[in-house]
């Protein structure tokens, strides 16, 4: 398998562990449908193959029945056979370009939130996969076929086809499995990541405010694109699942792919402002939390910030809680709030308090503008 093949196929499987729906785009026969299924094996789930170009509303947004006095959204077959599956499943939605346009808006509702009609698909249990073929073939299915709606709820990845020594080899000795040596992350380490992730994330925003909403210009072609909704339920576990798998620098391509994908040109940005962090170990901080270097720049400021409440609130304990804070107490009032807003959050939460853990004194006339701030996010 050639090294572009290995990149989009750890990539899959990355967002896929994420719970982020993602859309293949290739030429008819590269082998996208190949690498469903074999995601399917490897995880013993059972595969749903769902041809969205033939496929009218009431298959995702369910069929009105009366019942007992009201009316229904009955689940297609389909859809019952993804949620019964006892290993869970893969819903494949082949030939997602060629949706007819009165029943994409019923897809959103799929792919965002994951409801077909009054049946949702549980993340930890149902994956999400797409696959379309490229514009340039004449079929209708680049970027310009989807609303801006429908891209932003995918991460979209080209699937090339293989070069012509890889299929001599295949036609001679068999295809093989298109996962073979390429190690997925667990969802588990992936949940266990995410704070780390929205640190950097929220890092990189403090240094380009501008990414985190931006206006398309009129007839930019492109597949991902940044918003809120990106930011928070694409990219921030995109790239948990690039830390879950330590942050390796072999798997950085796989993370870059995704975040074009998600982000379009945005993600090359955040790619390359990752590459250039030097991002202290927020174990390092606590280990020395009164002479550990304070960071320089904003972002790096408040990924370290971001960073150092997840590691804590991911495993407390009593030395941990109190290094955290003496670290804080050294840093600005601005961040001293972002990690006591986390810290607080956490401590009510988890009961902390009956644990031995307390918050330190100084904190206590920063409570209340901490209490307003939640109150201003709700």
């Amino acid at each position: 398998m050639n090294d572009a093949n290995k990149a989009v196929n750890k990539a899959v499987g990355m967002a896929l562990a994420g719970s982020v729906p993602v859309h293949l785009i290739g030429a008819p026969g590269v082998g996208k449908t190949a690498l469903v299924e074999s995601l399917a094996r490897r995880w013993g789930r059972h595969l749903e193959v769902v041809v969205a170009s033939n496929r009218d509303r009431t298959d995702f947004g369910g069929f009105p029945v009366l019942e007992g006095g009201e009316v229904l959204l009955a689940p297609q077959a389909w859809v019952k056979r993804l949620v019964t599956a006892p290993q869970g499943a893969i819903l494949f939605l082949d030939e997602i370009g060629g949706t007819p346009p009165d029943v994409r808006p019923v897809m959103l509702r799929v792919l965002a939130e994951r409801w077909v009609g009054e049946v949702r698909l549980p993340p930890e249990r149902v994956a999400i996969m797409a696959a379309s073929n490229p514009s340039e073939w004449g079929e209708g299915e680049g970027p310009e076929s989807f609303s801006l709606a429908m891209r932003t709820r995918m991460a979209h990845l080209h699937y090339p086809a293989p070069g012509a020594q890889e299929f001599a080899q295949a036609l001679l000795s068999g295809w093989g499995d298109p996962l073979a040596g390429v190690e997925l992350p667990t969802a588990q380490a992936v949940d266990a990541r995410g704070g780390e992730a929205k640190a950097l994330v929220t890092g990189f925003l403090a240094r380009y405010p501008e990414a985190v909403a931006p206006t398309p210009k009129p007839g930019q072609e492109v597949w991902g694109w940044p918003n809120p909704r990106t930011w928070e339920r694409m990219a921030v576990p995109a790239l948990a699942a690039w830390l879950a798998l330590g942050a390796r620098e072999a798997d950085r391509e796989a993370l870059e792919l995704l975040l074009v994908g998600i982000l379009g040109p945005y993600g090359q940005t955040f790619g390359a402002w990752l590459r250039e962090q030097d991002l202290p170990d927020p174990e390092a901080i606590l280990a020395d939390p009164e002479g550990h270097p304070l960071p320089g720049r904003a972002d790096l400021a408040y990924a370290t910030v971001g960073a150092l409440t997840a590691a804590v609130t991911s495993r407390p304990s009593a030395p941990r809680w109190d290094a955290a804070w003496r670290f804080l107490r050294r840093l600005v009032p601005d961040l001293q709030i972002i990690g006591a807003r986390t810290l607080a959050a956490a401590y009510r939460e988890g009961e902390w308090g009956r644990q031995g853990l307390r918050l330190p004194q100084w904190i206590e006339g920063l409570l209340p503008l901490v209490d307003r701030v939640e109150a201003a996010k709700q």
